[in-house]
């Protein structure tokens, strides 16, 4: 056995499930995930054996259909040092500020770090399965730096369709992103579609914040710090300023006026519908700085602010023959952050933040990460799902859509958030919720001194005892 963590992130489905259930890998495991979380893991690894079992997996299926995660959904691990470094939070926390980028958001802070995308992480492991069990779709993983801007994932995802089309003798090539992971899809067809649209067949993107979202602005403002626990947990490892390297990270913010839907770039008044300021200027909302790492983050905002003109505009100048090729699905019903302003913004004072209550409202409701505003976009298929966005994928019923959108069957989900909501096809999630999410209790305690909750933690790894969930947080 060589690093049992590396190993069962790095196997297909069929192998993560039987590391899952092998007793020399258990303990490992079990120490990673946690206990709860390790049970749920189990469960799902039965439930695949059994479907293995029948018969039901499709091996000699065509490599045909491309999946990309969401941010943070791709483990990362350096290239010539071991270990993983996100996320093993416990093993590898003194080296979570290694994962920073240099002031151009492209490489390395130590470039002899040499870290690499491996696996998608183990929340996409009933989407996986369901792809693998079929026959006439055959599953390809894209993980890709999330620390980086979308872009600078267009050149390799760009030779991944390729290779796909080559290996199925140019069959078409299906795409499916969830989160960030539709805007590397996105802009990698922006770039190259001339010569990748040939070879693409359908698209799919599953809570993709394509206009960017405001809890991407919460975490650049106030780092992670928050109830969630498992977020603290982070908060207490990760530096604020690492976080603002990630030039990813940035890149979710809310698209600039006149961009982000239903606001006005001509407008004397800073119209928005997520802030009352200049969110492009550093030093409208994060004066804190001084003068070198506002200007180095102000690169960062000028980047990401060419990134949504160019996606855009991309977009408005697509061939509507190509736009119907491209479905978004679209999570509502949740409480999502959908603006922050200031109280007095001639004096940036009293940044007020506001959680959006009512369904059908595109800039209030959402999947508790992504308002409906950002996720649509004009001319594409649009269905709607109750769920939460992290678990968006995992759906049976999300699921059975793509799979309906691939083959080109009538598609059934919600055509508005008010349907979504009243039909609620969470029903099938709930009927049996380990097997396509991992709930975990919080047991990091309630402290809200920053050194008491350090040393708790502390005192809990020191003990042998991984704070439960915490290698499952997501920022997002």
């Amino acid at each position: 056995m060589s690093d049992p963590i590396a190993d069962y992130f790095a196997g297909d489905i069929a192998t993560r499930y039987a590391l899952t259930r092998d007793a020399q890998y258990q303990p490992a495991l079990r120490a990673y995930f946690g206990s709860a979380a390790f049970a749920a893991l189990l469960a799902q690894a039965e439930h695949g054996v059994r479907i293995f079992d029948r018969g039901a997996l499709g091996a000699d299926a065509p490599r045909n259909m491309l999946v990309l995660p969401g941010i943070m959904g791709s483990m990362l691990r350096p290239g010539l040092l071991g270990g993983v470094w996100w996320i093993d939070a416990a093993r590898a926390a003194n080296r979570l500020n290694d994962l920073a980028l240099q002031p151009d958001g492209t490489s390395d802070i130590d470039p002899d770090y040499g870290i690499l995308p491996f696996a998608l992480d183990q929340t996409y492991n009933p989407l996986l399965l369901a792809i693998q069990a079929r026959e006439d779709l055959g599953l390809v993983q894209y993980p890709y730096d999330w620390r980086k801007l979308a872009s600078a994932s267009c050149d390799g995802l760009r030779d991944a369709i390729v290779q796909t089309a080559r290996v199925n003798g140019g069959r078409p090539v299906h795409l499916v992103g969830h989160s960030m992971g539709g805007l590397v899809i996105r802009a990698t067809l922006a770039r190259y579609g001339a010569d990748l649209w040939p070879l693409v067949g359908k698209v799919v993107t599953i809570g993709t914040p394509h206009y960017g979202s405001p809890l991407a602005l919460q975490r650049m403002k106030y780092h992670l710090w928050s109830g969630d626990l498992m977020n603290k947990f982070l908060y207490l490892l990760l530096d604020h300023a690492t976080l603002r390297s990630f030039w990813g990270v940035v890149g979710l913010l809310p698209a600039p006026r006149g961009i982000y839907p239903v606001s006005d770039a001509r407008s004397d008044t800073y119209d928005h519908p997520c802030v009352n300021f200049d969110l492009y200027d550093a030093t409208t909302w994060l004066p804190e700085l001084d003068t070198a790492a506002r200007d180095q983050f102000q690169r960062s905002l000028d980047a990401t602010h060419a990134a949504h003109v160019a996606l855009h505009q991309t977009h408005a100048a697509l061939d509507p023959a190509l736009r119907a090729r491209m479905l978004a699905i679209v999570g509502v019903g949740e409480r999502t952050l959908a603006r922050m302003a200031y109280r007095d913004p001639l004096r940036q004072r009293g940044m007020r933040l506001a959680f959006g209550e009512q369904v059908g409202d595109a800039h209030q409701d959402g999947d508790g990460t992504v308002t409906v505003a950002s996720a649509t976009l004009a001319g594409v298929e649009t269905r709607y799902v109750s769920g939460a966005h992290g678990t968006l994928q995992n759906i049976p019923a999300v699921i059975a859509e793509v799979f309906r959108w691939l083959t080109d069957a009538p598609l059934q989900l919600a055509t508005t958030p008010a349907e979504a909501v009243a039909r609620r096809d969470l029903d099938g999630l709930a009927a049996q919720p380990g097997l396509y999410h991992l709930h975990v209790p919080q047991t990091v305690g309630e402290s809200r001194s920053t050194t008491a909750a350090r040393a708790e933690i502390q005192a809990q790894i020191d003990g042998g005892e991984v704070p439960e969930g915490v290698n499952l947080t997501r920022l997002f």
